[in-house]
Parts: C-alpha cells; structure tokens; sequence
C-alpha cells in the first residue's frame, strides 16, 4: 500500500471480523488507481463482496470488491455511456463503476450493491464522509426494504446459479443453502442485514470445505421444492409499489454526491 492513500481515504467501519483483510483492501485500491490512471478523486468507495461478508471465508479466500467513481468531465459533457470495467488484482476480482450505475442498481434493490454498501471492509473518500455514512452500513435495511420483490428476484437468481452446480460443488451447495436461508427469512418479514451473515455459517463452512454428501443435496432439493411455493405465495400476495420516500432519500444521496463532486473539482 502506498501511504499516500491515507490522506485521500479511510476504513468506514473500524469493526471487522478478519483484521487481516482490511491491509489487502489498501492494495488493491492501490492496484485499481493504478491499472485505470484515475485520479484519486473520482475514486469514491470501494467496498468487498462474498464469502467475507457471511464469515464463509477461509484463508485461500479471493477478495472480490466493486469500486464505485465519479464521471469524468468528458463523460458527463458528451454523455458517454456509463464506466463499468473489471479488474483483475492481486487478490482477486474488482469491478470498477460509475457511481450513477451503482445507484441504478441501489433502486433496484440489487443483492450486490446492498451487500457492497453493507461491508465491513470497505474504504472511502474523505471529501464524502458525511454522504457515504448515509448510505452504508446502517441503512440498509431502509433501502433494502425498498422493494422487496426485487429484492428477492435478485435473491432467487442468484439461487438458480447456484443450484445447477449442488451435485458437484460443495461451495454452491453452501452457497445455496445461505441465499436459500435469505429468502426465507425475507419473506417472513426479517431485515436485511440480520439475514446477511448466517446464523448458522459455521456449519455452512463445513459444507463448503468437504465433500458432496449426496444425501444432503437430495435433502435440500425437497426441502428448496416447498419454499419455492412459498415464494410463489409470496409474490401473489405482494406487488410491486415503491416506496416514494426511499425512492427519493437514494435521489437526494446521488446528487448530494455529484454536486460536491463537481464543485470541488470541475
């Protein structure tokens, strides 16, 4: 890490699960200004996403990260379309984004962004502290609940992918087991970030670790066969109606930040 990077960014959350992490992230903030020629201060936030989240991680872990940045001057005067690069560092994956796609994707209750913005590990710039601490961590649950729907369309997509590859690949089967766990517990009306981190992920770590016990992939698949009725049940009983006041607070946090972005360096 160069030490640099301190004067421009910070941890957001000072609690973390695996303080060993937190070094690597620097890196690869590091690596991601470096492989794009950004400047620092179109860097907004670069938060982490998978197994670290959900304590399913061991030590041969990637740490995958989506980092959020501003527009260039030419990409808001001549409309380009919308950044959206991935990265390969030195610890894993990273997707480089405009931050207006970023809340394209916060309206839609993407599974992703909620879970980037929920991250213990994650970094961001200190010109927008202020804007960001609205965003991350403690509000979630708010714009989580913004759709629930879309939120467990989301859910149970990511599902489908996962159970195409149950009967050979523990990691899926555990993988499945949690996002399966999630929907559930959405349905009955739990808060996103109860649900994040499962109850149970030391077990699923077991799971992921071993080998594929057949006895329970096939008990799973009943058992996924009786909550797909339940999220068809749930679906009926539930349209789609946004919460206007939701709908408005991610409205009023992307132009907060493109404002100062533009008065502080246009």
């Amino acid at each position: 890490m160069n030490d640099w990077l301190e004067q421009f960014f910070y941890e957001i959350d000072k609690v973390k699960y695996n303080k060993d992490i937190m070094p690597k992230m620097w890196q690869i903030l590091d690596e991601v200004i470096e492989k794009t020629g950004l400047d620092e201060n179109r860097v907004l936030y670069l938060g982490l996403y998978g197994s670290q989240n959900y304590r399913m991680d061991s030590a041969s872990s990637d740490i995958d990260c989506e980092c959020f940045i501003f527009p260039s001057h030419d990409d808001i005067v001549f409309a380009h379309p919308l950044t959206s690069k991935c990265l390969t560092t030195s610890y894993g994956t990273c997707h480089v984004k405009d931050i207006r796609a970023g809340f394209n994707e916060l309206v839609k209750s993407s599974p992703n962004i909620l879970e980037v913005l929920a991250s213990h590990y994650a970094l961001v710039n200190k010109d927008y502290s202020f804007i960001m601490s609205h965003l991350c961590c403690h509000e979630i649950n708010y714009f989580a609940n913004l759709s629930r729907p879309k939120l467990l369309k989301g859910l149970e997509g990511l599902l489908r992918r996962y159970m195409k590859e149950i009967d050979t690949n523990a990691k899926y089967l555990a993988n499945a087991m949690r996002v399966s766990d999630m929907i559930h517990g959405i349905i009955i009306g739990k808060d996103y970030l109860d649900l994040l981190v499962p109850e149970c992920y030391e077990e699923l770590r077991e799971v992921k670790s071993g080998e594929i016990d057949k006895f329970m992939v096939d008990t799973f698949k009943d058992y996924q066969s009786a909550r797909e009725v339940e999220l068809e049940e749930y679906y009926y009983k539930n349209f789609f109606s946004p919460d206007e006041g939701v709908l408005g607070s991610i409205k009023w946090d992307e132009n907060a930040l493109m404002t100062k972005y533009i008065r502080l360096h246009f």
